[in-house]
């Protein structure tokens, strides 16, 4: 197990999961059936799952008091061995939430936003969490929708945090663009990656990597993803499967398991691969997130794949 800490900033909810027949285009109706809730939310999931693989992880969050959905995600995080002591709460809280349409293995995910209070500058509990951390993972809207401003988590990348940013946002507000220029690394898909390459007007990755950022890593579902470092650009092929049956959650286990590989020492080549790997992983179990997604189950994953 790695000594390394990971703390997840917000970005937890409920997912909802429905079946539609097709996609509608604007305009069209369809039926959608309901078909269960998981927990959920891409930052959370990346934390419970690098949970799950190994890694020390901290949650910090602003949850909903009395709420049932607030008791699934604390059940949840506890199951998984999260540090869950620097949660807070509050009767006026609204829980984030995400209505996940499927058709077949696509899926299209609606967010609804939580509310809550903002962590303020001036709080010395929450500067502890953030400079005792090694890694700080969020999303850049989800960062600038949690604090009044983000001078605590700058002052902790100076302190030598790294900031690792998921990248999976629409780039509406020119601020997430900004604040993702200030990232150690970023994980993002490409469609992703096309809104921010249009924010900078280049190439996201040239960009990012003359402003500091180590690495990014650019996924593209079942065609591979890349790796961008100073040193150049690198392609890892998907893992084949027979039979995918959810692809929810893949680009979160990817992220989990290379956050998890560099903590134990890898390099970024075979975290690379070692991600590659666990994101295919993650398409034979349903939800973004299970128990079985753990560090044996990754060996044996690779070992079977050669």
């Amino acid at each position: 197990m790695s000594t390394k800490i990971l703390t997840v900033i917000a970005g937890s909810d409920i997912d909802t999961f429905y079946d539609v027949e097709s996609f509608p285009k604007a305009g069209d109706a369809c039926v959608a059936r309901e078909a269960g809730s998981k927990v959920g939310g891409c930052i959370l999931n990346v934390g419970t799952i690098a949970s799950y693989l190994g890694m020390k992880v901290r949650v910090l969050e602003t949850l909903k008091t009395g709420d049932k959905g607030t008791e699934l995600l604390l059940k949840s995080m506890t199951d998984a061995g999260m540090d869950i002591s620097h949660i807070r709460y509050g009767k006026d809280v609204v829980n984030g939430r995400c209505l996940i349409m499927r058709c077949g293995s696509e899926k299209c995910i609606f967010v609804i936003p939580p509310e809550r209070p903002l962590f303020l500058p001036e709080d010395k509990e929450i500067r502890g969490v953030l400079e005792t951390s090694d890694y700080l993972y969020s999303l850049a809207h989800t960062l600038t929708a949690s604090f009044t401003d983000l001078s605590p988590v700058y002052e902790a990348q100076k302190k030598g945090v790294k900031l690792i940013l998921d990248g999976s946002s629409q780039y509406l507000d020119p601020s997430e663009a900004e604040i993702t220029r200030h990232c150690d690394a970023l994980f993002i898909n490409t469609q992703s990656y096309a809104r921010l390459s249009g924010c900078y007007g280049k190439d996201a990755a040239e960009e990012l990597l003359e402003k500091g950022t180590e690495f990014l890593c650019v996924t593209d579902g079942s065609k591979g993803s890349y790796l961008y470092t100073r040193e150049g650009k690198r392609f890892e092929p998907p893992v084949r499967l027979e039979k995918v049956i959810d692809s929810t959650g893949a680009g979160d286990t990817f992220a989990a398991s290379f956050l998890t590989s560099l903590a134990s020492g890898s390099s970024l080549t075979e975290a690379h691969k070692r991600a590659s790997a666990a994101g295919a992983l993650a398409c034979l179990h349903e939800g973004a997130i299970s128990p079985s997604l753990n560090a044996a189950a990754l060996e044996a994953f690779i070992r079977d794949i050669g």
